[in-house]
């Protein structure tokens, strides 16, 4: 049989209830999270430094981060406009460095 891991979206709750929603999710066997980064963070600015102090509590709570998902909320770039092209690739090199951090493998678009 197929040992399957279920996590959950950060979307699902406000960022103060982090704690209460850690218990839950080792109480019902849920492997971690699909995490969208604003919905913790208020903004992309210094996102890396802060990342960085979050994935040592989920570390030490041992919750995995499945996927980063809402990679360009609040971004206002257009995936099929040339003139954003660069902008685009600057903002995947963040969400590349998020992913190492946190260590999520996966990238939700």
């Amino acid at each position: 049989m197929i040992k399957r891991q279920l996590f959950i979206s950060n979307l699902c709750w406000k960022k103060k209830d982090i704690n209460f929603v850690i218990d839950c999710l080792k109480q019902e066997n849920i492997s971690g999270l699909d995490f969208a980064p604003l919905n913790y963070f208020s903004t992309w600015k210094n996102i890396l430094n802060n990342s960085q102090k979050l994935s040592i509590i989920f570390k030490k709570k041992r919750i995995k981060i499945n996927a980063l998902q809402g990679v360009f909320f609040k971004k206002n770039l257009n995936l099929f406009k040339i003139k954003d092209k660069k902008k685009i690739i600057d903002h995947f090199k963040i969400i590349i460095k998020l992913c190492k951090i946190f260590g999520a493998k996966k990238i939700i678009l």
